[in-house]
């Protein structure tokens, strides 16, 4: 090689290692560069590496290597745009490659104690008010004229009409859709199950902990989510005799101060849709928190619930789960929080009563945890849900969005009872403040690790709700003695 091409290639690699420097510290200098860190920025749960003060120089070259490293120009930028370039080849291939070569191989993936869907209906567990008055039209009668169905609506009976039959398919149950003659809304019914894709799909966790699943359905990986729902972590009996014990003792705490107590842990998102998982081996039918739910039913009188069946009797009618985000949807904590209400005694409303609208759901959370091409998902739905609009929110205080929600957020309503509910949970208790600030005049809803800026509202309470999403549950006994700590001082 000549002595000009070294020449060439020394200058390459200097400019490789200070051109980016260089510029990235003039970015800084005025002020054009986003300071996020770079673990911030690729969702890393981990500080970046600062140089020890008893650094020797036995060990200096590492430290500083690894100072630099997490400090790199670009770093984040670069990381980035490999993940999405390699989201998309890996989308290619999982897509249109990889089921070729599993058809080839004639491999079958299983469904062995994989329950899809809930025997029960959310009308057989909520009760459907309505529907002892409501009647079906034939599609050759003439419409109801206009003078006779605001007669019919204001006393709320229905006419429903056939307008359409839905065929199952991989993404939804059949059903027939009707449409009330009267009012305009609609009701589906004479459900048919949904396909299922029982090809053999292999467990892929990408970047960011995030699971791709069937459809295109994302899921998350972390926090040990493939225990929960391989069934391979259920408690021992002396660990649910010490969780039992902690929610009894709240329980009496309490009753002695004249709160209503009400528990919930929330499904995993899989639990409730492992038609879309990849073909995981799972052990048992009756997982964690199955098991843990029957021990609390048998052991205490706490009013504690596992709304799984709840939730997939609902995906029936609405997505109870994003396709693309780890938490539910408003339906889903609607769902959910009924179910909390009538284990508890409380009023219920059943959502088929209700007049849903779908909206555009654009925070996408597993998209951006596993850094994917946004572009490559596009179908997720939340919903606007009319509920009890007589009583409407009058001051609030907090965030309760997903994106940088508040600790803490209070509210109060128009609603008369004068009672005050406070819940304490993470971040699935924000999609239940919709409902919560509408039933009750006073409302305090708590991330769990902000305990002591809410310990004042244990002293006025009237009802306590405790939540905890399936994959956190040991972290809500672990604050259970400071939460009865608080009751007990009341």
């Amino acid at each position: 090689m000549s002595d000009f091409a070294k020449k060439i290639k020394i200058i390459i690699f200097v400019a490789l290692i200070t051109v980016p420097t260089i510029v990235w510290t003039l970015l800084g200098v005025f002020s054009l560069r986003d300071n996020t860190s770079s673990t911030e920025e690729l969702s890393e749960n981990r500080a970046i590496c600062e140089i020890d003060e008893d650094v020797t120089l036995k060990n200096l070259t590492s430290e500083l290597e690894e100072y630099y490293n997490d400090r790199v120009p670009f770093r984040s930028k670069i990381i980035l745009k490999y993940r999405k370039a390699n989201s998309k080849l890996e989308y290619v291939y999982q897509n249109r490659i990889q089921p070729v070569l599993i058809e080839a191989i004639g491999q079958k993936g299983s469904m062995e104690n994989i329950e899809v869907s809930s025997n029960k209906d959310v009308d057989e567990i909520l009760g459907d008010e309505k529907e002892a008055e409501s009647v079906d039209v034939s599609e050759n009668e003439e419409p109801t004229p206009i003078e006779k169905a605001a007669e019919l609506e204001a006393k709320g009976i229905h006419e429903y009409k056939v307008i359409d039959i839905i065929k199952p398919s991989y993404e939804t149950y059949g059903y027939t859709l009707k449409r009330c003659q009267n009012c305009g809304r609609y009701l589906k019914t004479d459900f048919s199950e949904k396909l299922i894709d029982t090809t053999y799909l292999p467990p892929n966790e990408g970047e960011g902990r995030v699971i791709k699943g069937r459809s295109d359905w994302l899921y998350y990986a972390g926090d040990n989510s493939i225990a929960y729902y391989s069934g391979t972590n259920i408690l021992s009996e002396e660990e649910m005799k010490e969780w039992a014990s902690l929610c009894q003792e709240l329980k009496d705490a309490c009753d002695e101060k004249g709160i209503k107590l009400g528990m919930m842990i929330m499904p995993n998102k899989e639990q409730v849709y492992p038609e879309y998982m990849p073909s995981y081996s799972v052990k048992t039918t009756e997982k964690r928190e199955d098991v843990f739910a029957k021990y609390m039913m048998e052991n205490t009188d706490v009013d504690f619930v596992y709304p799984i069946d709840e939730l997939k009797a609902g995906k029936k009618y609405y997505e109870m789960y994003f396709p693309y985000d780890t938490h539910w949807t408003q339906a889903g904590a609607f769902v959910g929080l009924m179910a909390l209400y009538e284990k508890m005694g409380i009023e219920t409303t059943n959502i088929n009563d209700l007049e849903v609208l779908p909206t555009k759901f654009t925070q996408k959370g597993l998209i951006d945890t596993g850094s994917l091409d946004a572009d490559m998902y596009v179908n997720d739905t939340d919903y606007v849900i009319f509920y009890k609009p007589e009583y409407t929110v009058n001051w609030f205080e907090g965030e309760k969005s997903f994106i940088l929600p508040s600790n803490v957020y209070r509210s109060t309503s128009n609603n008369p009872n004068n009672e005050k509910v406070l819940m304490i949970g993470d971040s699935f208790r924000l999609a239940m403040i919709p409902y919560l600030s509408q039933d009750y005049s006073t409302l305090c809803v708590a991330h769990r690790n902000a305990l002591d800026e809410v310990k004042d509202d244990f002293k006025d309470t009237d009802v306590l709700i405790i939540g905890s999403v399936e994959r956190f549950d040991k972290y809500m006994f672990e604050v259970m003695p400071n939460i009865i700590e608080y009751v007990k001082a009341r």
